[in-house]
């Protein structure tokens, strides 16, 4: 996950791809672990 979002292109590729790279001066390490968490705790409290 961490990959993706520093990174999305190295992990899939397509025509039109709008998602850019967050880099650390974007969104440092803590911040990006708290999106994880995040991202994991509203997959399991999904309605």
């Amino acid at each position: 996950m961490k990959q993706y979002i520093r990174d999305p292109r190295s992990i899939c590729a397509w025509p039109d791809m709008k998602m850019h790279g967050f880099d650390k001066s974007a969104l440092s390490d803590a911040d990006l672990d708290a999106v994880i968490v995040y991202l994991g705790y509203m997959a399991k409290h999904k309605k």
